[in-house]
């Protein structure tokens, strides 16, 4: 067990809030282009909509950066005070990248730096949830759906697959935080308004969870 009001903790937990607060995607979109990544777009500052608003590349470098200043400190809590430690500074890196000082607390979706703490507390249920969340953006090419999809895999892999009390308390706290921060693009889903990250070719702009059902409802009345 550790001591929640070991100083050195404590210290650890604030360094990781403000390196979580630095919003790499706008700086790096801002270093490329003289702009505010935060007006184009969903005004998003993280990996999804860089890749919207610069493409693939920056887009892959916002989210090294974005999961990596979460690893770090996960990782040098963990070596130095243990499971339960590196969960509490990593949900900190995670709360400022969602709420950043800097930003007048508002921030990202926590995505890749919730997928990078988990990596270090249980790199096997991140595995999992990451071939999920790829595979699912490939099939729907929605960053929101992939994601939701993907930390409830990992949830219930933590439940029924691990066998692990720290792993399952951190796979609830951070798939609670990912659904907070994604409460808009839920109620898009189901209104037929969330926009795909990816295009196709047949041109639809939407993800519509309720159309697609409907879609699916009436070709099987049509076969009757």
């Amino acid at each position: 067990m550790i001591e929640l009001f070991n100083p050195s903790l404590l210290i650890m937990v604030l360094i990781a809030y403000l390196l979580g607060s630095v919003p790499f995607g706008l700086l790096f979109y801002y270093l490329k282009t003289g702009k505010d990544l935060r007006k184009i777009g969903s005004g998003n500052i993280g990996a999804t909509n860089v890749y919207r608003a610069s493409g693939i590349k920056l887009a892959i470098v916002t989210f090294i950066f974005d999961s990596g200043k979460a690893a770090l400190m996960s990782l040098l809590a963990l070596n130095i005070f243990g499971i339960n430690a590196a969960l509490m500074v990593g949900l900190a890196a995670i709360i400022g990248h969602n709420f950043s000082c800097f930003l007048g607390f508002k921030g990202g979706k926590g995505v890749a730096s919730s997928l990078a703490v988990m990596l270090v507390l249980n790199w096997q249920i991140a595995l999992i949830g990451c071939v999920v969340w790829l595979a699912i953006l490939a099939v729907f090419r929605t960053s929101s759906v992939s994601a939701l999809i993907g930390f409830v895999v990992m949830l219930i892999v933590a439940l029924f697959i691990a066998g692990d009390i720290s792993s399952l308390v951190a796979a609830l706290l951070l798939t609670g935080l990912v659904f907070i921060k994604h409460l808009a693009n839920i109620k898009r889903i189901f209104n037929g308004t969330e926009p795909h990250t990816i295009g196709n070719k047949t041109g639809d702009k939407y993800f519509s969870l309720t159309s697609k059902i409907a879609l699916k409802t009436g070709d099987n009345n049509n076969e009757k």
